[in-house]
């Protein structure tokens, strides 16, 4: 009798303990499987269409403000940058890694960047946050706080991924030497200067604000020096 008692006690443990680990799993499952409510892709009425947002409103305001070579201010639109986004060529393959359409969003000081991605049969949205800071010497750190698989942190993992994403195209970058500087300053979340060479122009972001919605960015174009 104690030994069939002592079984059924045994039994009970085995069953809780199983029980957990499914519903652990479960959860797991469900936190990697949330998918956030502002992860709302533009699906644009005729997509092999250059976004008018680009030609008319965005591209006009830069190429004509730089002309003046006088600190100017260029706001970029939330819905705008979404659509133009959402006319890319879409999913692209890194790897074994398929990323799908990304979406912007811009909120008080944070910006949000978000895209469903697919590694094998396993698919989940991927949210990267961050909270961009200028420094006293104008030095620009996008200064990413978080990334995450659904709920799930994986901002370690993320960065070795993107680590060996910039070795892969490093070839490709070698012509843009301050795009890379800078792509590798954003992956090891450091200061970087931001600036670029566009054109004839030398152009320095010299102050910025995320509002909810848009970007306020304050550049300085200045004539670049004679090689």
């Amino acid at each position: 009798m104690k030994q069939n008692r002592h079984k059924s006690h045994i039994l009970r443990y085995i069953t809780i303990a199983a029980g957990l680990c499914a519903l652990a799993a479960a959860l797991g499952w469900a936190l990697l499987r949330h998918t956030p409510r502002a992860y709302r892709p533009i699906e644009p009425a005729d997509p092999d269409e250059v976004s008018p947002y680009l030609t008319h409103r965005l591209a006009p305001d830069f190429y004509n403000q730089i002309q003046l070579y006088e600190p100017f201010e260029l706001v970029i639109e939330q819905a705008g940058l979404n659509d133009i986004l959402a006319r890319g060529t879409w999913p692209q393959r890194y790897g074994e890694v398929e990323i799908f359409t990304p979406v912007v969003q811009f909120d008080n000081g944070a910006i949000y960047l978000m895209s469903h991605v697919k590694y094998s049969r396993f698919s989940s949205v991927l949210t990267v946050v961050a909270r961009p800071e200028m420094d006293m010497q104008g030095r620009l750190n996008l200064n990413i706080r978080s990334v995450r698989l659904g709920w799930v942190p994986v901002t370690a993992a993320a960065r070795r991924i993107a680590e060996n994403v910039l070795k892969d195209v490093h070839a490709e970058l070698q012509n843009g030497l301050q795009l890379e500087t800078m792509v590798q300053a954003v992956i090891s979340n450091s200061p970087f200067d931001p600036a670029l060479d566009f054109d004839k122009q030398h152009i320095r972001l010299d102050d910025f604000k995320i509002e909810p919605g848009r970007l306020r960015l304050r550049l300085v174009p200045e004539r670049r020096r004679q090689q």
